[in-house]
């Protein structure tokens, strides 16, 4: 990186660029600063500047008519200049900090998951990633993590501060969104610093005080085991944000979290962005409006907005941040991929992407973890098994983080009206919060397409138009007479329940849709 340092005044001074660019990166030029200021020299062998005390206004008034006046400049790119004393000797940084993101696509499998994604954000600081569940962001934070195999695929170029992300010379730190301190039986505290030697007793303590633990030093000192998920969650994020890096990657690092071990895990972003860059996902605006720093919105596949975050939350700039912010959603598809592909060779089909899907019995199709990680990351929270029997382990599903109800009933059944009102019930609860269901039988079709159909029709859409919704997604779905006639009679038996039916997003199979908060 570029530097330049104090060589006989005795007085270090810094000019920090704050540069803000929703597109590439900006074209920057020393010589127009360098030729106007005899004083600046550059020094043999480095690539920095040496500037002493008496060129110091004379330097900044070139700086400010440059940021004005130069053509080479694009107008989008907004610079400051802001020059304060340092240690003597102390480098002082005449080039940018700079996270740059360079024609970025992303692939899962054999699908684009994002596309031509380019942006430039300045650092120290946070890049917020927001969208709708499903648009790729915890692909992109894995992605940018070194996650890269068969099943994940980055391609451009990635720079933070002047150096390649790939090229082993950065420090990151990767927190997926389901992370969690082990439950194992050892004392909490030794298995922190075990994960974070930098850790102290006291700090640990001061944590567990702040998430407003009863005893935090019995819980300091008891099994890990013992603590509920959530603080688990919590310690997981603020270990991780305490250890040193350059780059942290956070997926969802608030989410589920109560108000306290939020304001922890705030606390926590605030000094590691202080200090490096940190690039989160959430779904939740008051992380972005609590911490600041610059939100970039994605949807369809593609970068649709990149503002500072007050500014995308108060005066957004493109219809689909309008949309994103008064109603959390935006509903758009990604042009590049097939209707209803995704997914479909894991065994799993959407009637609404990133709320309600079907699936065959996991581990029938493609291996079940796989399944699961597929689902987690697709917004998935419970699985409803509807076979009369379980024929698989819990624990990869529970690992997924995804909740396990089981609705049994006989193949080529329908459900009893009971069940259909329970698991419609139970998708209303998700689906108004923006969590997703799936549900599966043995095949993923007869029963799995009834129940789904239920919802449907639980939710304002008659019978008729609720079958042929389900088989436009699954032509072999709702396989009985039974079924077909049980719909029939559920949409009969709970009409005029519901004053105000409110129909799941259907207007576009790929949508998928988030409430605001």
């Amino acid at each position: 990186m570029p530097k330049a340092g104090c060589s006989n005044s005795g007085l270090a001074l810094s000019a920090r660029f704050k540069m803000f660019s929703s597109g590439a990166a900006p074209p920057y030029n020393r010589a127009p600063i360098h030729s106007s200021v005899p004083a600046l020299q550059a020094c043999p062998g480095e690539r920095y500047f040496r500037v002493s005390e008496t060129c110091r206004r004379h330097l900044l008034a070139c700086l400010l008519q440059y940021s004005c006046n130069s053509c080479t400049m694009p107008a989008s790119i907004q610079l400051t200049v802001d020059f304060f004393p340092e240690a003597e000797g102390q480098p002082v940084y005449l080039s940018p900090r700079m996270l740059n993101l360079q024609q970025i696509t992303i692939a899962r499998d054999t699908l684009d998951v994002i596309e031509n994604l380019s942006l430039t954000c300045p650092t120290p600081g946070i890049l917020w990633l927001m969208g709708t569940g499903g648009a790729g962001k915890s692909s992109t934070l894995a992605a940018l993590a070194g996650a890269d195999g068969e099943a994940l695929k980055l391609q451009g170029r990635v720079e933070l501060d002047g150096v390649d992300i790939r090229s082993g010379k950065l420090n990151i730190v990767h927190v997926p969104q389901h992370a969690q301190i082990e439950p194992r039986p050892e004392p909490l505290m030794t298995q922190l610093l075990a994960l974070a030697p930098s850790l102290t007793p006291k700090t640990v303590l001061d944590w567990l005080t702040e998430m407003g633990l009863e005893n935090p030093r019995a819980a300091a000192n008891g099994r890990t085991s013992a603590l509920c998920p959530k603080v688990r969650k919590a310690l997981m994020v603020l270990v991780s944000l305490h250890t040193p890096a350059d780059l942290w990657l956070l997926d969802e690092p608030t989410a589920n979290l109560d108000e306290l071990q939020v304001k922890c895990v705030h606390q926590a972003i605030a000094s590691a962005s202080a200090q490096g860059c940190v690039i989160a996902s959430t779904h939740n605006r008051q992380d972005c409006l609590t911490l600041g720093g610059h939100v970039a919105l994605i949807a369809g596949g593609v970068l649709q907005e990149f503002a500072p975050s007050a500014q995308f939350f108060s005066a957004p700039g493109t219809t689909a941040g309008q949309t994103y912010v008064e109603t959390g959603n935006c509903n758009l598809p990604r042009k590049s991929r097939p209707q209803a592909a995704e997914g479909r060779q894991l065994g799993i089909w959407w009637v609404v992407r990133g709320l309600m899907c079907g699936m065959s019995r996991p581990g029938m199709i493609t291996a079940a973890a796989e399944q699961y990680r597929y689902l987690a990351e697709s917004n998935i929270k419970v699985l409803i098994n509807l076979e009369e029997g379980l024929r698989y382990p819990l624990q990869e599903l529970r690992d997924a983080g995804i909740e396990f109800r089981h609705v049994p009933m006989p193949d080529m059944a329908a459900p009893s009206f009971d069940q259909a009102l329970e698991i419609c019930r139970l998708a209303e609860s998700l689906i108004s919060n923006n969590q997703g269901i799936v549900l599966h039988c043995r095949g993923g079709l007869g029963r799995t397409g009834t129940c789904l159909a239920s919802i449907l029709i639980w939710h304002g859409e008659t019978a008729e138009n609720a079958i042929n919704i389900i088989r436009s997604h699954e032509p072999k779905a709702i396989q009985s007479r039974s079924q077909v006639a049980f719909l029939h009679d559920f949409a009969e038996r709970i009409y005029g329940w519901r004053s105000t039916p409110t129909p799941p997003q259907l207007q576009q199979p790929g949508d998928m849709t988030d409430v605001p908060r």
